[in-house]
């Protein structure tokens, strides 16, 4: 673990952490059949994270926890609240 820079108040800053996602691990699974994934052929959550982890922590040296949740009954609930279906 790191320490708060005192100049920004940061380990380290939000928008740095989305650019380093989005190019490491959104863009090679956002709309993709996850098993076509090099390196997720099994994606179980375990493997996700394990996946996640191992492209992230080139980038993030300072990452120390990958949560991944399984959520099924959440969107539907929400669909169901939104659109009262």
């Amino acid at each position: 673990k790191d320490s708060v820079d005192n100049k920004t108040g940061f380990i380290i800053d939000f928008y740095d952490i989305d650019v380093i996602f989005k190019k490491y691990i959104h863009k090679n699974v956002d709309h993709k059949v996850l098993n076509d994934v090099d390196g997720l052929e099994n994606p179980t959550s375990e493997n996700l994270s394990i996946w996640i982890w191992d492209n992230l922590i080139p980038h993030l040296p300072n990452l120390y926890k990958i949560k991944v949740s399984e959520d099924f009954g959440k969107p539907k609930s929400l669909l169901s609240d939104l659109f009262n279906i």
